[in-house]
């Protein structure tokens, strides 16, 4: 509930969108008259958003931030393949959320922040950055590979247009 209010825009734009620009049967006769397959769709949208919103709520109420980092490089270890430094990117991203969670808590005027932007930055200033990297249990793999089996056998039938 305390994410809704900042999506509410979001949400309303998704369902006027759905609703008047989507083909189909028109709610009622005029010429603002949104489509009932549109405001279906719409809604199908809205939920989904909605839910997404609400489990990302509960993971990052639920969870410490130094286990939400552990599980993204965990996670990011395919990435390695590819190679991309997944320790340089959650340290990336560890400084990155640090630095916006610094501006949210001390409620500058956007003058204030603008100016602190405009100075410049000590480059040669260090700082120690402790990264937690928690190893994933026998029971945690065993739900990855249970999850991931899922998400292989859904793009395989979904692949073959099977679902109705």
């Amino acid at each position: 509930m305390r994410a809704l209010p900042r999506i509410r825009w979001l949400l309303i734009t998704l369902g006027a969108i759905y609703g008047w620009t989507t083909p189909g049967e028109y709610v009622w006769s005029g010429w603002l008259a949104p489509t009932f397959e549109g405001l279906v769709l719409g809604a199908a949208q809205m939920t989904r958003l909605l839910v997404i919103a609400a489990s990302l709520q509960l993971l990052l109420t639920n969870m410490s931030r130094a286990s939400i980092f552990a599980g993204l490089h965990t996670l990011a270890r395919p990435l390695e393949w590819l190679g991309v430094s997944r320790n340089r990117m959650a340290l990336r991203l560890t400084l990155t959320l640090e630095m916006m969670e610094n501006l949210l808590e001390t409620r500058q005027p956007i003058k204030h922040l603008m100016y602190e932007l405009q100075q410049p930055l000590d480059v040669h200033a260090e700082r120690t950055v402790l990264l937690p990297v928690l190893p994933m249990s026998p029971m945690q793999q065993g739900m990855l590979l249970v999850q991931l089996m899922c998400i292989a056998l859904m793009l395989w039938f979904g692949g073959f247009g099977s679902w109705i």
